[in-house]
């Protein structure tokens, strides 16, 4: 067995761990962004068309959503396990929160040309905190169960 073999059991083990604490976050930051739109007179259907380019249903852009959060959770799982500094739950969510909002703002959503750039700079930066937030605890209160 190489050392490569014995880590990635690990890792793909870690990486589950994340997958419901992503949709969980996935479900508050999208309930932000729904009432963010509301406020601004759009229907949950006018802003779940924005998760996808071009026209894209409400429903399918909803369950493109749930799966890029759930990814990110997963992701999330699996560098958490490994990052050796020892963070509050709160701070580590924060930092992911922080990375994803500058990678989705200035690389992922323009490159695709993405209609959630509609949204404020402000809203989609709260909306990623409020995510960070709830998959970090999420995925804390989770490894407090198991232990």
């Amino acid at each position: 067995m190489t050392t490569s073999d014995a880590v990635k059991p690990d890792l793909r083990e870690d990486a589950v761990q994340g997958l419901i604490p992503g949709m969980v976050a996935g479900v508050v930051m999208g309930a932000y962004l729904v009432i963010v739109g509301g406020l601004a007179g759009e229907g949950p259907g006018q802003v779940f068309s924005r998760f996808g380019a071009d026209s894209v249903t409400p429903a399918l852009g909803f369950l493109a959503h749930m799966g890029v959060a759930t990814f990110y959770g997963a992701l999330y799982a699996g560098l958490r396990s490994r990052v050796a500094v020892h963070w509050h739950w709160f701070t580590y969510g924060l930092a992911y929160a922080l990375v994803l909002f500058l990678a989705s703002t200035f690389v992922i959503l323009p490159t695709a040309g993405s209609p959630l750039r509609e949204f404020s700079m402000l809203n989609w930066g709260i909306a990623h905190g409020l995510y960070g937030l709830a998959l970090a605890w999420t995925y804390y209160r989770s490894s407090l169960v198991e232990e």
